[in-house]
């Protein structure tokens, strides 16, 4: 019994600390230019979690941001439809916007 707890409270205390850091990390790889390395990082957080909303604002973000937004168009207007921070709206809506606007253009 005792071990069950020691492992729940390591993964309490620390799993989110982790799952922060993955995304700290795919943020430094963006931000670097390494959209591919910040993408595989946060497509891995997804496979374990499909309902990670942070990962997939990021991936999105990043993605439009680097001219890819068509890719996570779906992913985006999926996101409006849920019960989310009113600023994150509307900063996803502009992300929808600069890829419709991009897609319109080529």
């Amino acid at each position: 019994m005792l071990k069950f707890f020691k492992i729940s409270l390591f993964l309490t205390l620390f799993f989110p600390k982790l799952l922060f850091a993955d995304l700290q990390k795919s943020v430094e790889l963006s931000n670097s230019g390494d959209i591919d390395g910040a993408v595989e990082i946060l497509n891995s957080m997804l496979i374990k979690n499909p309902l990670d909303l942070e990962a997939r604002f990021l991936r999105a973000k990043i993605l439009t941001l680097s001219g890819q937004g068509d890719l996570v168009i779906g992913d985006l207007k999926a996101l409006m439809s849920l019960d989310i921070n009113p600023n994150d709206k509307k900063e996803i809506e502009g992300l929808i916007a600069l890829t419709e606007g991009t897609a319109s253009k080529r």
